[in-house]
């Protein structure tokens, strides 16, 4: 294996176990409303439909749990993109 494809798998490794930690403290709804939304690819609408709350309030609780990542993650994180 090439030495760069080992280490951007070494980085992924670290990266999935940072925000692993970090999902530790968003609630339930808003881990439900992040993983529906960024691994299911759901938009707000369906999953407001899901969990029986309007879109708005999907966009809140998404915008809400993206915050207490940057919060957790620091802004040294390699997380720009949260």
């Amino acid at each position: 294996m090439l030495p760069g494809v080992l280490e951007r798998g070494f980085e992924l490794g670290e990266d999935r176990a940072a925000l692993e930690q970090a999902f530790r403290v968003l609630d339930l709804r808003e881990r439900q409303v992040l993983q529906l939304s960024y691994f299911a690819e759901l938009p707000q609408s369906r999953i407001g439909a899901e969990l029986g709350i309007s879109q708005i309030h999907v966009s809140r609780l998404a915008r809400r749990a993206l915050a207490k990542l940057r919060t957790e993650l620091g802004p040294d994180s390699g997380f720009s993109g949260l």
